[in-house]
């Protein structure tokens, strides 16, 4: 009886350890990706970016979610659903500390190989993580990979694609825009931390850009695959302020770049470039010499996607939704480069020119902010709130751009007078009401 008890008090000594073993181990246990997501009263659209997270098909990761002092009923949605899913961890700011602080307390607490950010108003499709973590095993030298992001929240179907945007490509499109799309991205953590790399958090906007600039002045190497990832969702709900920090900070994330190629060189940086000015930039820093990050080949690619044969003497006419280069042929006669089309250019003054296209159809550019706008069939001012004012053109064919954010939309209905709604790509519909004290439309709602 004695032996009897003593074997059964072994084996329930021997389960307890190995239990006990098995739960420090599972505890332990490190996940492939950390996804890291901060949000701040995005009450109305949280709900579809946790879920888009949680139906990824790559299962391995935890989700950290930093609620940056909230005050809408953000806590009772992540009650919700940290209790539905236990990959999910809550840390709460006592005060609203902003998106910097918030991605830095995120990545203090990430334990994956991977660091996935994600912004509570946008939305990851379910192949996300799996496209990124197969590309990331299978290329170790690579630092960090996105993707494309959709501009609208229809859904996507999945559509693999082999075609990448190289790491000396991306390294030269960062001089002028930051094109690794942010909230669809995957970074290797070691890399940040042996680096020490972080989010600036002096920066309220455009810190994403100073992120990965520190990442290439690191020597790291970003690509970008050419396939959509997920959708973005625009609002405007951003303070003045925070648009014109993004700009300020833009241009200090450029400045580091371009004279990271070439410390010498002579220019002026600021937040929007025409192709003709990236061009000449560019001619600046191969006439002088560039450092060893870019290779030759990679740099001379995208020169000549940027210079035409004579950059000088080239129109650049922004219409809607197209940028291209008008190539002189003589005083009159020019090529339309997209095409090979020929049309002959009237220049009527310094800030008027005419095109004729080989149809004999007639279309008039007017020059703003340095480049050529198809000329508009009614030009209106657009009050946003927070002061942020801009002109709107609109056209026969229903799009209307502002000018100042050079940014396009379809014109649903517009009364002269009264008012206008507009259909934003990404944005949504937004109402616009003329008021006549100040001959200017002023924004009403959004429909998102």
């Amino acid at each position: 009886m004695k032996k009897k008890s003593l074997k059964i008090s072994v084996l329930f000594i021997t389960i307890i350890v190995f239990l006990s073993i098995f739960l420090v181990e599972h505890k332990n246990q490190k996940p492939m990706v950390s996804v890291v997501m901060p949000t701040y009263n995005r009450a109305s659209f949280l709900k579809r970016s946790i879920e888009s997270i949680l139906d990824q098909t790559f299962s391995d990761f935890e989700f950290i979610i930093v609620d940056d002092g909230s005050n809408d009923n953000t806590q009772e949605i992540l009650n919700y659903y940290v209790k539905k899913d236990k990959r999910i961890r809550i840390l709460r700011n006592n005060t609203n500390k902003g998106i910097s602080y918030s991605r830095n307390r995120g990545l203090d607490a990430a334990k994956g190989k991977y660091i996935a950010v994600m912004d509570s108003d946008d939305m990851s499709y379910p192949w996300r993580l799996k496209r990124s973590v197969d590309f990331l095993e299978r290329n170790p030298d690579i630092t960090g990979v996105s993707g494309i992001y959709d501009w609208h929240f229809n859904g996507a179907s999945y559509k693999k694609s082999d075609e990448i945007i190289s790491a000396d490509e991306m390294y030269m499109e960062m001089l002028f825009v930051c094109i690794f799309s942010p909230t669809i991205s995957l970074i290797r953590l070691d890399f940040l931390r042996n680096n020490h790399i972080r989010y600036n958090e002096d920066m309220i906007s455009a810190e994403d850009y100073d992120l990965y600039a520190q990442i290439l002045l690191k020597n790291g190497k970003l690509v970008k695959l050419k396939e959509p990832l997920g959708a973005v969702r625009y609002h405007r709900t951003n303070s003045a302020l925070y648009y014109s920090e993004m700009k300020k900070n833009a241009i200090s994330v450029q400045y580091k770049l371009i004279y990271s190629l070439n410390p010498e060189i002579d220019i002026k940086i600021k937040q929007h470039y025409s192709k003709l000015e990236r061009c000449v930039i560019l001619n600046k820093i191969r006439n002088k010499g560039f450092s060893n990050k870019i290779a030759f080949d990679s740099f001379n690619n995208i020169y000549k996607k940027y210079c035409p044969d004579n950059p000088e003497k080239s129109y650049e006419v922004k219409k809607p939704f197209v940028q291209t280069f008008f190539e002189p042929i003589n005083d009159e006669e020019y090529i339309f480069k997209n095409t090979g089309e020929k049309v002959f250019v009237d220049k009527i003054s310094e800030t008027e020119m005419k095109v004729v296209w080989s149809n004999k159809q007639k279309e008039y550019f007017i020059l703003e902010d340095n480049i050529w706008i198809k000329k508009p069939d009614y030009i209106i001012n657009i009050n946003y709130p927070i002061e942020r004012h801009d002109k709107f053109f609109i056209y026969k064919d229903n799009t209307g751009c502002l000018v100042k954010e050079k940014y396009c939309a379809e014109v649903l209905s517009f009364t002269p007078g009264k008012q206008i709604l507009v259909q934003w790509k990404g944005y949504g519909k937004e109402l616009l009401s003329y008021d006549i004290k100040n001959d200017e439309y002023i924004f009403v709602k959004s429909f998102l």
